[in-house]
């Protein structure tokens, strides 16, 4: 590592904020300062879209004067109302993944995009259907596909800015969803989005493995 101690921000949603897994409130940024010996600034969310972190993006990331900026969004911006409408139209969340980039490079800091795991999608009484209406997701061959979409052009936002990219979408798929995130089965919870145990360790695994390299 470049410098013997960064400053990280943590900027996302609940994936990024954490959650309470077996009775400690531990999670993957944590992990990262604990294994590094870095300042972390958690900077998560629960509920966010990419434009209602762009209204906190100076005052939670800007004026942190971060050396690398983590962005995990995409688990709201993808969502559809019960009419079929986008929360987030993917134009609208590409174009702020690209100023948050943009912004970060400014004050000299790395930006760095997280894509966000995948979830269970379930059915009309467990997981993510139970909170979601199964129909408006169809055309897209269910939530995850449409999740998928917008994943992919995170992967793109990264690649044409030559950004920073820490593909969790992609390593998550090594793992039994119903282990790698928060379940009935492993933690009582009708959650099945965000990490569970293996979840938060596979996250900080990588993200301590891309940080090594700064």
């Amino acid at each position: 590592m470049s410098k013997t101690k960064l400053k990280v921000v943590a900027f996302g949603d609940s994936l990024t904020q954490g959650n309470a897994i077996g009775g400690a409130f531990e999670n993957w940024t944590e992990l990262v300062a604990s294994e590094l010996g870095i300042d972390v600034i958690n900077a998560g969310i629960g509920g966010n879209t990419t434009v209602m972190a762009r209204e906190r993006f100076r005052a939670d990331v800007l004026d942190k004067a971060p050396d690398v900026v983590l962005i995990n969004f995409g688990m709201n911006d993808h969502l559809l109302n019960n009419e079929g409408e986008s929360f987030v139209a993917l134009s609208v969340f590409e174009e702020n993944l690209v100023y948050f980039v943009d912004e970060i490079r400014k004050i000299n800091a790395t930006p760095v995009l997280v894509t966000p795991n995948y979830f269970i999608e379930g059915n009309d009484t467990e997981y993510y259907y139970s909170r979601h209406p199964r129909k408006v997701y169809e055309p897209y061959g269910g939530a995850l596909g449409r999740l998928d979409i917008y994943i992919d052009k995170i992967r793109k936002v990264a690649k044409r800015m030559d950004a920073g990219l820490v593909d969790i979408r992609s390593e998550c798929e090594k793992y039994d969803p119903y282990e790698f995130l928060r379940t009935v089965e492993n933690s009582g919870a009708n959650d099945g989005v965000h990490p569970g145990m293996i979840g938060v360790r596979v996250y900080a695994e990588k993200l301590v493995e891309f940080l090594k390299m700064i």
